[in-house]
């Protein structure tokens, strides 16, 4: 609904615009809010695991929830990567705690928030419109760990450092063999969630049924997941600096072996050929991917000298 594309495109008439804005504004206090108590002081409250609300409940899964909402409040700030770092060291603890990372204890705990799940009360939920009070409504979420891989891959995705995001891909990939331990090996379901027994060996689960919930939960991880990957990597000073001189060498020899070749036999002007459109090709890439652009110019070097040794033999040039 906030998108720029249903602004360009006018999807919204002049009520459901109205609309919008009032969320919006909802949207924007409510983040703000909480992103302030997380992030608040020396020592972030968010860092002090588990998150524990006003009605003296606590739990790793409010720590993830709170742990969302920072994340994009830093993406509006201007994310740096040293508040980034720290938001990584909190999923990485949740990680652990949460039994992703770990093998969990025998009659353990955390298992809970995986099956059956943390029970979020509904508050409100229970007025009638008699104006009777029905039963507590109670939502039970047993997404703990695709809410944690989707969060660490948009935590990656904002990574400015090779490092910090290389951890982050690194958890990513460890939570991912947790989910992907969890898929349903037989029945009409294969390959679908949810086997809990897989990862938590005092679980039984008989159940052949998919849990379309949490497939659906791991289908939104990997649309998170292809939207990093489509995007071009990170840009490396180091590499780009490397690239940068093999080029200028890469096009001096390249120039002198057209001078020296041009009355060589058609093959080799063909393959000289070849060689300037690859110099070209990692003139075009350097900017973005200078490790692509230095691999390309390491063939073309190669190339260069094989030619320039193969006519030393054949005429007797010097060096």
């Amino acid at each position: 609904m906030f998108s720029a594309r249903t602004r360009v495109l006018d999807l919204l008439n002049e009520e459901q615009q109205g609309f919008m804005r009032n969320l919006q504004i909802r949207w924007d206090l409510t983040q703000q809010y909480w992103s302030t108590l997380a992030s608040f002081g020396e020592r972030w409250p968010l860092e002090d695991i588990p998150w524990r609300t006003t009605d003296g409940r606590e739990s790793d899964y409010y720590s993830l929830l709170v742990t969302s909402v920072t994340v994009e409040a830093l993406v509006q700030r201007g994310a740096v990567d040293l508040d980034l770092a720290r938001v990584a060291q909190v999923l990485e603890e949740l990680s652990v705690r949460g039994c992703v990372t770990r093998r969990a204890l025998e009659d353990d705990p955390a298992v809970e928030m995986h099956v059956p799940g943390v029970r979020l009360n509904l508050y409100g939920a229970e007025d009638l419109p008699s104006g009777e009070l029905g039963p507590d409504v109670v939502w039970p979420v047993a997404d703990f760990a695709t809410a944690l891989l989707k969060r660490t891959i948009r935590v990656a995705s904002l990574a400015n450092g090779t490092a910090l995001r290389d951890r982050l891909l690194g958890l990513s990939d460890e939570i991912w063999d947790h989910l992907h331990q969890r898929r349903l090996t037989g029945g009409p379901a294969i390959g679908l969630w949810d086997d809990a027994s897989a990862a938590f060996a005092q679980f039984k689960w008989n159940d052949p049924e998919p849990s379309w919930y949490l497939t659906e939960r791991v289908m939104e991880c990997l649309v998170v997941a292809a939207n990093m990957i489509d995007k071009d990597p990170l840009r490396n000073d180091r590499l780009m600096g490397t690239a940068q001189d093999l080029a200028i060498e890469a096009n001096h020899l390249y120039s002198r072996e057209l001078l020296r070749g041009a009355t060589d036999a058609i093959p080799m002007r063909k393959q000289l050929e070849h060689l300037g459109r690859r110099l070209e090709r990692a003139r075009t890439v350097i900017d973005s991917r200078p490790g692509t652009a230095l691999a390309i110019m390491l063939e073309v070097l190669g190339a260069l000298d094989a030619l320039a040794a193969a006519r030393r033999s054949r005429q007797g040039d010097p060096e």
